[in-house]
């Protein structure tokens, strides 16, 4: 019967085999071709996105040009009733600021419309050549250069560019019609060519277009007389002024874009290809247009719009696998699987027969893999039975509580005072036997259950909790203790609890640490507690010169001179960048006073860090605070109000803090309150003060300084307020809108009068920044003079010497502001501490003697000739920078007269009037007679 039973058995295993296979590899085949399918949809999708974005930025890369295109058109095109030649000079002059983000562009034209409002009509030809070609033609009038020669070149020098030349055209027409700006269709760039074949000879343009060489493409941007812009063809034909034309190469502007990781896509403009973007992994990154690379069916395409056309990318669709094998070879396993189940259950027979065995090596596994974990375990383990007696114990409890297996049996009180951990073991067992036989424990949740006692041997800490065993009655008859050595953790945990309380740079205690000591100082203080606030002098100047490595080094050295011999209890902490305090507790002032002046003298010794000495003294503001007298945070501010007062005697010294300093403090953040209330209701303004011509008495230029007359306070000097706004940022606000005021003044008067003068503006160093808020100097400038349409020779900047030394961003941005047209005076000069060697580097047009060398001059004893000594060494030094040299502070004919014979050009004083409204301030003056024959110097004008 059992063999019958079998054979039927496998019979029927058979006969669901034979169904289960050929149906499970049929539902796997197919869903391996729906999931195929999937697969060649999605990667088509993907190829359409990838396009699409491939389209996005090349959109992006002709608006760049676009930008350029406009920006040439709006910012630096003549007006229409300009003479051209001096608007030609400033329409050029504009173009290296707009070369800075030219990118690829190569040239920017000027095409001046027909005279005839007859010859606008109709198509646009241009005419190679110069102007003053036939009636209806367009020629090139001007070409200036920002990358490689182009279109203009040749038409301007009356090459033979037909192709060029009437793609041009076309984009004229249209512009022209449209009002906007219209792209050319590409046209091939003839390369230059030598006419005698030497590299030295004069560079004509080739016959014909080479093979290979990139095609070129034309932004035309119309352009109207005045504003609002025509709204219909008439008016915009009538109107027209003429275009101006940029042109920028093809090749590296589809360079810019790849496809990703997608297929090859052809750029076309209408039926011509214009190259091939190819993705990153195949060309490095870069567009490429060989023609091998190019999509053999161009099945799916993207149209990318660009100014007054359309470009075409098409690129071949790609392939999808024919067949997915993912979703066969996985159908084939689940029915492998489903089949192995079935097989499984046909053994079910022969495996009941083996359950027992199985389950008795298991067991003898168990017991050996129990058997290994005790004795490898780092965990020390011991057992310890009802009656108080060890039963067992692992490897490492052995080492842990100093036991051998002779002590197996033995009463755990015998073994007491082997180690720390085997007393431990003793005293939790006792424990956890003794709350056991509480019948009213809950075995789970007695908290008297959840203990657990440290132990320390040898350098090495354990833990030491234990685990009662309850038998079927639920008594403990047995308890586990487990012994961990936890000395890495404490270790961690020491590192971690230093790391919150010191400082990671210095060692020092930290903010945190210094209040808590300082609250509780305070607190419990009886002679009271004192705190020195300590800054160091001159860090700044060793962080940014020589790195922020010197800067930690230096701090480090530093930080050891504080902590050095402290008194008792007291504490040395960093408060951050360069900022110590030193808490006293319970001292008095004389105490105090004496920490303060070693602080100071420790200071004075120069720091040696990497073969180099660094002379960097420190600030120490005092207070003393009486038992219960005054909170941490309020300590802290008197400290910092009396190191304040330090460094405002010049550093290198301690002060004490006085109550009349935190007054002057509070003075000041009010006064920022109100300037900054001030710049919002108008009540800054600007005076003018001339400059004059010392032999002409004519006015060359005003300075404009300025004045705040507060509602609340009146009239503020400002010595008072300009170093406000320099602590609290708002000097970049106030100068902008000086700049502002004083360009608006000297624009209207020059428009009206037909002068030339020249306004100046004091700049603060923190203006050269750029912030989230404000532009940096430069783009501020350019801003303002394109909004006021206004020549850059009509504004002047003025910094202080002081400023070129100590920003390495004044100078480069200078030179910008010089290259735009821009004057700029050094102020004051001669009492700041600039070398004549760097002098030479600074794009200086006017140098400024300061009134304190002009005060002297007439004077009696040696301070006259040596001040005379000064200022006709200043002139010699402005004529060899080609400057100009103005003395401030003229006040009186003999200083008038002394600094005529000595050769100075232009002064300024209250001998000439004193500052005040614009109109005033440009009136001619009456300069006082000639003076002696032979006095007068040699004056060269510089440039003004």
């Amino acid at each position: 019967m059992a063999v019958d039973a079998h054979r039927r058995a496998r019979v029927r295993v058979r006969l669901v085999l034979a169904v289960l296979v050929p149906l499970g590899l049929a539902l796997s085949l197919v869903a391996s071709a729906v999931d195929a399918r999937q697969q060649r949809e999605r990667a088509e999708q993907a190829a359409r996105a990838e396009l699409a974005v491939a389209a996005e930025a090349l959109v992006a890369e002709v608006g760049a040009q676009t930008r350029v295109a406009v920006a040439a058109a709006s910012l630096l095109t003549p007006a229409a009733d300009a003479s051209w030649p001096d608007a030609g000079a400033a329409w050029e002059s504009h173009l290296p600021v707009l070369g800075a983000g030219a990118g690829a562009t190569a040239e920017v034209g000027w095409l001046p419309a027909p005279a005839s409002p007859a010859d606008r009509a109709g198509d646009v030809e241009v005419a190679p050549g110069p102007a003053g070609a036939a009636p209806g033609r367009v020629q090139v009038a001007r070409v200036v250069r920002l990358g490689s020669p182009s279109l203009l070149d040749g038409l301007a020098a009356g090459q033979d560019e037909a192709d060029g030349a009437a793609a041009l055209a076309e984009a004229l027409t249209v512009a022209r019609d449209s009002g906007r700006p219209v792209l050319s269709a590409a046209y091939p760039v003839r390369p230059l060519r030598d006419v005698d074949g030497s590299d030295a000879g004069k560079l004509v343009r080739a016959a014909e277009p080479v093979a290979g060489v990139p095609a070129e493409a034309a932004l035309a941007v119309p352009v109207y007389d005045g504003v609002p812009p025509p709204e219909d063809d008439g008016e915009r034909r009538r109107r027209l002024v003429g275009w101006t034309v940029t042109t920028f190469p093809v090749g590296p502007l589809l360079d810019a874009v790849t496809t990703g990781t997608g297929p090859a896509a052809v750029v076309h403009d209408g039926g011509a290809a214009l190259g091939v973007l190819v993705p990153d992994a195949a060309a490095g990154g870069a567009a490429s247009r060989d023609a091998a690379a190019a999509p053999a069916t161009g099945d799916l395409a993207v149209e990318v719009p660009v100014p007054g056309r359309t470009w075409t990318l098409a690129a071949d669709r790609p392939a999808g696998p024919g067949i997915a094998w993912f979703p066969l070879a996985g159908g084939a396993v689940l029915t492998a699987l489903v089949v192995g189940l079935v097989a499984s259950r046909a053994a079910a027979e022969r495996r009941a027969v083996e359950v027992a065995a199985d389950r008795t090596r298991a067991l003898a596994a168990r017991t050996r893999d129990l058997e290994s974990i005790t004795r490898n375990t780092p965990d020390a383990l011991a057992r310890v039975d009802g009656d108080a007696r060890l039963r067992f114990v692992n490897a490492a409890m052995r080492r842990a509580a100093r036991v051998t297996d002779a002590d197996l049996g033995s009463p755990v009180g015998d073994l007491a005072g082997r180690s720390p951990v085997m007393d431990s073991v003793r005293a939790l067992a006792h424990h956890m036997v003794a709350v056991g036989a509480d019948p009213g424990v809950d075995p789970e949740s007695d908290p008297r259950q959840q203990i657990s006692m440290s132990a320390h041997v040898e350098g090495h800490w354990y833990e030491v909790r234990a685990v009662p065993e309850r038998g079927p009655d639920g008594a403990v008859d047995s308890v586990l203790v487990v012994a961990r050595d936890v000395t890495r953790f404490r270790e961690a945990q020491d590192r971690l609890t230093h790391a919150a309380t010191h400082d990671p740079l210095t060692g020092l205690a930290n903010r945190d640490v210094a209040r808590e000591r300082a609250v509780a100082a305070l607190a419990t203080s009886r002679c009271g507690t004192a705190l020195l606030l300590l800054d160091l002098d001159r860090f700044k100047l060793v962080n940014d010169s020589y790195g922020h490595v010197v800067g930690d080094q230096l701090l480090q050295r530093a930080a050891a001179r504080v902590a050095a011999d402290l008194p008792d209890r007291a504490v040395a902490a960093r408060l951050g960048g360069d900022e110590f305090v030193v808490l006293l507790p319970d001292v008095s002032p004389a105490v105090a006073e004496a920490v303060a002046l070693r602080l100071v003298a420790a200071f004075d010794e120069p720091f040696a860090v990497r073969d180099e000495e660094f002379a960097v003294g420190c600030s120490v503001g005092v207070v003393h605070a009486e038992p219960g007298g005054m909170a941490w945070d309020e300590l802290l501010r008197c400290a910092d109000v009396a190191m304040y007062g330090a460094k405002a005697a010049g550093g290198g010294c301690h002060q004490w803090y006085e109550e009349h300093g935190a007054d002057r403090a509070r003075q000041r953040l009010t006064m920022a309150a109100d300037l900054r209330r001030a710049t919002e209701e108008g009540e800054l303004s600007l005076v003018y003060q001339g400059e004059v011509d010392l032999v002409t008495g004519r006015v060359e230029g005003v300075e404009a300084l300025m004045r705040w007359t507060s509602r609340t306070r009146g009239p503020v000097s400002p010595a008072e307020f300009i170093p406000v706004a320099e602590e609290t940022g708002l000097i970049g606000e106030l100068g902008a809108w000086a700049l502002d005021r004083a360009l608006g003044e000297v624009t209207a008067h020059n428009r009206v009068t037909g002068a030339g003068l020249r306004a100046w503006v004091n700049v603060s160093p923190r203006q050269f920044a750029a912030s989230k808020d404000r532009a940096d100097l430069v783009t501020l400038v350019v801003d303002l003079l394109a909004a006021y349409d206004a020549p850059a020779s009509w504004l002047g900047i003025e910094v202080t010497e002081s400023a070129l030394a100590d920003d390495a961003r004044a100078v480069p941005m200078l030179r910008a502001l010089r290259e735009l047209g821009v004057g700029v005076a050094i102020d004051d000069f001669g009492t700041g501490y600039s070398s004549l060697s760097r002098l030479h580097d600074y794009p200086v047009t006017l140098l400024k003697i300061d009134q304190s060398f002009v005060r002297e001059l007439g004077g009696h004893g040696a301070a006259g000739p040596r001040a005379a000594g000064v200022v006709e060494a200043v002139v010699a030094l402005g004529r060899s920078l080609g400057a100009d040299v103005i003395a401030e502070g003229v006040e009186d004919e003999q200083r008038y007269r002394a600094l005529r014979s000595l050769g100075c050009d232009l002064a300024q004083g209250y001998l000439f009037g004193r500052p005040g409204a614009f109109a005033d301030a440009v009136r001619p003056v009456e300069v006082p007679g000639p003076v002696l024959p032979g006095m007068v110097g040699a004056r060269l004008p510089g440039p003004r």
